[in-house]
């Protein structure tokens, strides 16, 4: 099961080329956007490839952070997402703002399925809106995600049916 879950981050989250991955646009690049005042607030989360250097380039830049756990969620019964730790680092000024996307975070994960789709979808736009994405981005996004969504509901139909019918 746990390699399952494996090969199933890395296929959506991890193995693709930098150029087609859709998710992160901002990847590498948020502390400068932060510091040259194009961004407010920065997500990492367990995909994050250094969070010690995230944290001390936090520190350089004096911005607050808000860390958090997201509870462990099944999606279905190949699919499951364990207790991680995820941290928002946020300009002076918009904690509160990092608190709103704490809350759509957490949020989305627990709505993270096919039969949640339309209310996962909308929190997802705004928490690219809050990380200051485009409208480009956020609808490139939005797509990874909506695919991302029938392909698990197209495994768990297979599934479905191999369970069924044997």
């Amino acid at each position: 099961m746990g390699d399952m879950i494996d090969n199933f981050l890395k296929e959506f989250f991890v193995m693709r080329p930098k150029n087609e991955r859709l998710i992160g646009p901002h990847e590498g690049q948020e502390f400068d956007l932060i510091k040259r005042g194009n961004k407010t607030l920065a997500y990492f989360g367990p995909d994050s490839v250094s969070m010690h250097e995230n944290y001390q380039k936090a520190k350089e830049l004096g911005l607050g952070e808000l860390e958090f756990y997201f509870d462990p969620i099944e999606v279905d019964e190949n699919i499951f997402l364990p207790r991680y730790k995820a941290v928002i680092f946020y300009v002076t000024g918009y904690e509160q703002k990092a608190k709103r996307l704490e809350k759509l975070l957490i949020e989305a994960i627990s709505l993270f399925g096919v039969n949640t789709k339309p209310k996962y979808l909308a929190g997802e736009r705004e928490i690219g809106e809050l990380l200051g994405y485009s409208k480009k981005q956020i609808d490139a996004y939005i797509d990874f995600q909506e695919n991302l969504l029938i392909k698990i509901a197209e495994r768990k139909n297979k599934n479905d049916q191999n369970y069924c019918c044997q």
